[in-house]
């Protein structure tokens, strides 16, 4: 009877140690004692039910979308990087933060009314089918596409893996085909392109993922064995991602337990990441940035600016000096929350205005869109095919080209900036 005794005391004492480890780590159940918690909520509620009973529109006044219109309302409201996702929301950004999609391996772009194939990925369904870069997509499943917009046929395009999709295809000379293509499970790297320019390593990275520091491991360990002397990173166009996978490609620049980015939020501890010096590389660097930097984008330029181990060319970045969380709700919707403040190595913020270049080569929209087309295919091996098939002429990557002058040492006439398109990039 005592060892009875003995359990059933100790299970309250064990239910009350659970509820003070849950409050210790789950400060957002100490809500559940601020009266002040409660009172908004019931002002929240009672809004609620009188919209619901006796708003004149019956089917806008479900529950379900007040409940949806009031979350979502509270925290896009925050800021502008705060946002309230949907289920269905929240499942595309899981797929988009991974790069992952189910689809037939292809990127597409709309082009004078056109949709316009970009890139056929390795793998994919595309390119065992025979699609191109360059080809147009006249119709899926035999309805024609008009007047529609690259997101409507992507949604389209997409299903379920293993089941297939007709497509019909013009090439360049005007000539129309139809093929059928199997969907599948599309994974696209996160560091692409990586290739050596005479003795200059580069290397672009799209977004920063969870296996962002693995591919970065590997590209650099292949530009190694190339021999390279010096390194382009580019980071154009790229709004950031993982915090972690920022680190990890710092790491490669900074010595072991060195810091490289600290945040803080509302507790005043914060936390500080250190390098783990896993390469070490000390080769002369340039970051290419424009305004669609930001956040992990503008983790790695700025730490490798203010450590004066990489120069920045291009133009100011996004300026987003905040870290967001994302938090997953019962019903399968989340939130993405701004949670804390980062900073650069000495202590050093980002400000609305972004990282200043070390030298600002500004590009304007038209050329940038050209850019993002060509930039995955060869456009000067054969100048005049690749205007045949995308409609413009190569252009060329000033502010690439600007880089690989740095590096190489070469004179940069200040009066060949005012010869670039005058416009800044695109938004991110």
């Amino acid at each position: 009877m005592k060892f009875k005794q003995l359990t059933l005391i100790g299970l309250p004492a064990l239910a009350l140690g659970l509820l003070i480890g849950n409050l210790l780590w789950n400060p957002s159940m100490w809500a559940f004692f601020d009266p002040a918690y409660w009172k908004g909520l019931g002002k929240v509620g009672e809004s609620m039910r009188l919209i619901h009973f006796r708003y004149v529109d019956e089917e806008e006044a479900s529950f379900e979308n007040l409940s949806e219109t009031a979350v979502s309302e509270l925290v896009n409201n925050l800021d502008k990087h705060s946002r309230y996702m949907s289920l269905d929301d929240f499942k595309d950004f899981d797929l988009s933060s991974k790069r992952q999609y189910y689809g037939i391996g292809v990127a597409i772009y709309k082009s004078d009314d056109r949709i316009m194939i970009t890139r056929v990925f390795p793998g994919g369904g595309a390119e065992s089918a025979g699609v191109r870069a360059g080809d147009r997509i006249l119709a899926v499943e035999s309805t024609r596409i008009v007047d529609a917009t690259s997101a409507e046929v992507s949604a389209l395009i997409r299903g379920a893996a293993g089941t297939e999709i007709s497509l019909l295809l013009e090439d360049e000379n005007n000539s129309s085909r139809e093929i059928q293509v199997t969907r599948g499970k599309v994974q696209l790297a996160s560091v692409d392109a990586v290739r050596m320019i005479d003795d200059i390593g580069y290397l672009r990275i799209d977004q920063f993922i969870e296996r962002t520091g693995q591919e970065f491991d590997e590209a650099m360990a292949y530009l190694n064995r190339q021999g390279m002397q010096n390194l382009v990173i580019d980071l154009r166009g790229n709004g950031g991602g993982r915090l972690d996978a920022a680190v990890d490609v710092l790491g490669h620049f900074f010595n072991q337990d060195e810091e490289v980015v600290s945040i803080a939020g509302r507790s005043r501890a914060g936390n500080t990441y250190l390098s783990s010096g896993k390469g070490q590389s000390a080769v002369p660097m340039v970051a290419l940035i424009n305004q669609g930097s930001a956040s992990s984008s503008e983790i790695v330029a700025g730490a490798l600016q203010v450590t004066k181990k990489a120069k920045l060319v291009g133009e100011s970045s996004y300026g987003k000096g905040s870290v967001q969380t994302i938090f997953s709700m019962d019903d399968g919707s989340g939130m993405r929350l701004t949670t804390a403040r980062y900073f650069l190595p000495g202590k050093i913020p980002i400000g609305e205005d972004g990282l200043v270049p070390d030298l600002k080569v500004v590009c304007d929209q038209d050329t940038w869109q050209k850019l993002l087309l060509q930039r995955d295919q060869d456009p000067f091996a054969n100048a005049e095919l690749f205007e045949k098939r995308f409609g413009f002429a190569p252009v060329k990557d000033f502010q690439l080209e600007m880089a690989l002058r740095l590096l190489r040492g070469e004179p940069i006439d200040p009066v060949e900036e005012t010869n670039l398109p005058q416009e800044v990039s695109p938004d991110p």
